[in-house]
């Protein structure tokens, strides 16, 4: 696994922990009402991370099939427009180079500048 991978399912896998932790604390000290709470809780905590994962791999595999050049603000494909301009799906200013850093990074660098 490399890095990427790794830090794909960290934050599912730390939710799906803590939600545990909270569920066996609640199972351990409350009546059988609360407990049927807590399991219902802990699933759902379990449920939602797998879909936050699933979602985030979904989302790496779409940005890697563009070659990170995708519109920061609605993720429309910018293959073959130039270097800087106006995105034609959203009209935002865009260019490559904070495109890049925004998709690889996950975040502008601060010495990006969009044109006017």
């Amino acid at each position: 696994m490399n890095g990427n991978q790794i830090r794909m399912w960290l934050i599912p896998l730390g939710m799906v922990s803590l939600g545990g932790i909270a569920a066996q604390a609640l199972i351990a000290l409350a009546p059988w009402r609360i407990q049927l709470k807590a399991l219902v809780a802990f699933a759902l905590i379990v449920v939602g991370s797998i879909a936050a994962g699933w979602w985030h791999r979904r989302m790496r595999r779409h940005i890697a099939e563009h070659k990170s050049l995708l519109c920061i603000h609605c993720r429309y494909p910018l293959h073959g427009l130039p270097e800087t301009g106006l995105c034609p799906e959203c009209g935002k200013p865009y260019t490559f180079t904070a495109v890049r850093s925004f998709w690889t990074l996950g975040q502008p660098t601060m010495s990006t500048k969009f044109p006017e």
